[in-house]
């Protein structure tokens, strides 16, 4: 079954708290020459993947397809403008 990313973030608050966070960095970010997709390798992706899919500690959010959900929502996120 695939889950939309606010499904997701019912079963695990702390990723809509990451998204959120995203947004906020996105805009404090512009104009300061750092690179989005080196915030999100280095600041979002690790903290993420300890939430959902296979490394994190819940057998319900492990699939891959919870995965992607999440890392699109996040990413798009940070980088959108």
């Amino acid at each position: 079954m695939v889950r939309t990313f606010e499904e997701l973030c019912v079963m695990e608050p702390s990723l809509c708290d990451l998204f959120d966070e995203a947004k906020r960095t996105r805009v404090e970010m512009k104009g300061t020459g750092w690179h989005p997709i080196t915030i999100w390798y280095d600041e979002f992706k690790p903290r993420m993947v300890m939430l959902v899919g296979m490394h994190c500690g819940r057998d319900d959010m492990k699939s891959s397809e919870d995965y992607n959900t999440a890392y699109a929502a996040i990413q798009q996120a940070l980088l959108k403008d």
